[in-house]
């Protein structure tokens, strides 16, 4: 009697997160869409016009292609959703291909990145066909690194039903942003507000700021004559060290609790640590889609913003799994410690990210402007990213094998090909 009370109450709750999905999943692809459709009238407006000084459309519709493609993403999760609320979906695992051929597929891909980044690159060099020819490269180049990462991550490993692998990745693709762009956008408003406080208690403080808002209303708007006004005010210790706490500490912070936001929908089912990696990869990668998708440019910057977004993927993907291989493990086993230990690891490699990229982005705006040589330093950041990106890499293939090996030595070589078919077994009970 108890045991089909349990059975009609996990089943309602079951339900009901499914419902979520399905609205979240339904209502993002909405939005998205119609985001979209926007963009694509503002751009079709520029081209139509063509007034000198208006900007370059190709930026507004690279936003239209991510849009777009981003809201097509949804649609898998929405439609697995509504199948196990109709009762027409039996959820069942399904695991990564360890045959090797779904990797060989993706690591091809990997080495044709080349070419769309140089077919993006040439296209960015003939305005008047990059507003339509350069948004395809542009989702080319951001989808291959990711799958790659993802296809490498969960080699024989099974992310659970299609149910829980679209609602975690679209969950990071949707949700994760809005929630971490509201909390940070707060947070730096909170920042702002305690600066105004600061600045309206010293008189002499405030009159110097209106002088220095009366120069830049009067200056040249050249990147040369603001950054050398703005340099003492910008290099100034008080203002470093804020900077680099929102950037590098706050930010972080924030955005490693929430990215791996579909586990936290998992909290109830006891994932095992292999789960919570697995779901912290998926949601990281769809924050990384995200990310990479839409922090983009049109021009002569647009080849090397996306490589530096490759490492950025790489970064979110790793930290997220980490975080998620955390959680799953103080839920299930009560280890705390290797939560704590987890968490505090992904924020230094996140912060570590942020604070060589704004070093990186310091030493282009003030690149001759300092008596410091910070231009001896651009390679050195160069190489620390790189390095940084190149460790999330080989970090995230180094936790693939050894959850797999955690998964296989404690049974017998006999037992191996029951062994795997232990994560494909029916589960009524796999959803985000």
């Amino acid at each position: 009697m108890s045991d089909s009370i349990e059975k009609s109450q996990t089943r309602a709750e079951f339900s009901w997160l499914s419902l979520f999905q399905l609205v979240l999943s339904s209502l993002a692809f909405i939005v998205l869409g119609f985001l979209s459709l926007f963009f694509a009238l503002i751009g079709i407006g520029q081209i139509a016009n063509q007034i000198p000084g208006m900007p370059d459309p190709t930026s507004t519709f690279l936003y239209v292609g991510g849009l777009a493609f981003g809201s097509f993403l949804l649609l898998p999760s929405a439609g697995y959703a509504l199948l196990r609320l109709s009762g027409r979906e039996r959820l069942r695992n399904w695991r990564i291909s360890s045959s090797r051929w779904l990797l060989i597929a993706s690591g091809l891909l990997v080495f044709l990145l080349p070419l769309v980044l140089l077919a993006g690159n040439l296209v960015t060099a003939h305005g008047r066909i990059a507003w339509f020819a350069l948004p395809p490269l542009h989702i080319l180049a951001v989808v291959i690194p990711i799958f790659w990462l993802l296809v490498v991550g969960l080699n024989g490993l099974s992310p659970g039903s299609g149910q829980r692998s679209w609602g975690l990745f679209g969950a990071g693709l949707a949700l994760g942003p809005v929630l971490i762009l509201t909390l940070e956008l707060a947070l730096l408003a909170g920042f702002l507000v305690v600066a105004v406080l600061f600045i309206a208690r010293q008189p002499e403080l405030s009159d110097e700021l209106t002088n220095l808002a009366q120069r830049l209303r009067f200056a040249p708007r050249t990147p040369d004559v603001l950054a050398r006004i703005l340099q003492p005010y910008i290099l100034h210790p008080a203002t470093v060290a804020g900077i680099f706490a929102y950037i590098a500490l706050f930010v972080p912070l924030i955005e490693e609790v929430i990215k791996p936001i579909g586990v936290w929908f998992l909290a109830s089912r006891k994932l095992s640590p292999v789960d919570g990696f697995v779901a912290g990869l998926l949601s990281g990668a769809g924050y990384a889609l995200f990310e990479n998708l839409f922090l983009s440019s049109s021009g002569s910057q647009w080849m090397s913003l996306v490589l530096a977004r490759v490492g950025t993927g790489a970064v979110h993907m790793f930290t997220a799994s980490l975080v998620g291989w955390g959680l799953a493990s103080a839920w299930g086993g009560g280890r705390y410690l290797r939560l704590g230990l987890s968490f505090a690891c992904a924020v230094l490699v996140h912060g570590l990210w942020n604070g060589l990229t704004l070093l990186t982005a310091g030493l282009e705006l003030f690149s001759g402007q300092t008596l410091i040589p910070l231009d001896r330093l651009g390679n050195l950041f160069s190489i620390g990213l790189g390095s940084l990106a190149f460790l999330c890499v080989l970090m995230i293939w180094l936790f693939n094998r050894l959850l797999k090996r955690a998964i296989i030595a404690p049974l017998p070589q006999a037992a191996l090909p029951d062994a795997a078919r232990l994560s494909d077994r029916e589960t009524e009970t796999d959803e985000v």
